[in-house]
């Protein structure tokens, strides 16, 4: 049977990292416009060549009228990383030599605290507005919640106030984040509804913004406390995400989101809430709550710093 090939236009960097060597492994799950590859720890997702930029997406030379599901990609069939290609079945092939290896783009340094503080007050503005009733956006900004939202909010708001405090004591010294319980980190693991839940993107978020503003140390020590948890706690894709999160890295246009808060760049504000609001149902806003909550937090313990002298 001659297969189907496709040409892979873009990987992230982690999956082209890992991926210099043969592998094996299954399709773990198949929606309509993409669909997730299991290699043990290496997860990642093959889609259309409208799949957005991020670390777990490969995006191909398919057409984005496709669906995988008619076409007959399942779930369990064998796949197989070679060389030059992809193999799924022996339906479907995927060209990987010629892809281009995507990275992203890291906020400009250093950070001023007037930028910052233009941009977190204009993104909250209007962000209020468009933020969906059901994501932690709610817990961190205020505004009307669902009645999911309140049920889960029950558990999340004393872990966010936590997370805070926990947050705010380390940037002030890294020391006070070795000493401090981190309880709150592991009651939001898996916290939610869907592929990755609220709890997950929080956390997330929280780990991309410390490596966006110098302080990777801090995520590497967050991760290093709940990974054991985590790996028990949530789905596989959802635990992929949060890997990569640890190691900096998130969605394109979440990246694109921070830096026009940090500098201040209020015309641009509005288009990065745009792409935001396009990350799964609540994800881009659960993981943008991660990013604000990090971000107050620094510019409290600097303000704290300052005043100390």
């Amino acid at each position: 049977m001659t297969p189907l090939v496709f040409q892979v236009i873009t990987m992230g960097h982690l999956t082209s990292e890992k991926m210099a060597f043969p592998l094996e492994g299954t399709v773990l799950t198949v929606f309509r416009s993409s669909f997730y590859l299991n290699f043990g720890k290496l997860i990642f997702c093959i889609g259309t060549r409208e799949l957005p930029l991020g670390p777990l997406n490969i995006s191909t030379s398919a057409s984005p009228e496709i669906n995988w599901e008619e076409l007959g990609v399942r779930k369990n069939v064998p796949a197989k990383r070679l060389k030059e290609h992809i193999r799924i079945g022996c339906k479907y092939l995927f060209i990987v030599s010629g892809a281009h290896e995507w990275s992203p783009d890291q906020i400009r340094k250093p950070l001023y605290n007037a930028a910052l503080e233009r941009g977190l007050a204009t993104f909250k503005e209007k962000a209020l507005k468009m933020a969906p009733d059901e994501c932690l956006w709610r817990f961190i900004c205020g505004g009307s919640l669902s009645k999911n939202a309140n049920i889960i909010g029950q558990v999340t708001r004393r872990n966010i106030s936590e997370a805070r405090q926990w947050l705010t004591q380390a940037l002030i010294d890294k020391n006070n984040a070795e000493a401090m319980k981190i309880d709150w980190a592991k009651k939001l693991v898996g916290l939610g509804y869907g592929l990755t839940p609220s709890g997950d993107d929080f956390l997330g978020g929280i780990m991309i913004a410390l490596h966006s503003i110098g302080k990777g140390d801090l995520s590497y020590l967050l991760w290093s406390k709940i990974q054991n948890h985590v790996s028990s706690s949530t789905n596989l894709i959802s635990i992929a995400h949060m890997r990569a999160a640890s190691n900096g890295i998130g969605a394109d246009v979440i990246h694109r989101a921070i830096s026009t808060i940090a500098d201040g760049d209020l015309k641009a504000i509005e288009g990065s809430i745009l792409g935001v609001d396009c990350i799964g149902h609540t994800s881009g806003w659960d993981i943008l709550s991660g990013f604000f909550v990090v971000l107050e937090s620094w510019l409290y313990a600097n303000n704290k710093k300052a005043a100390w002298g």
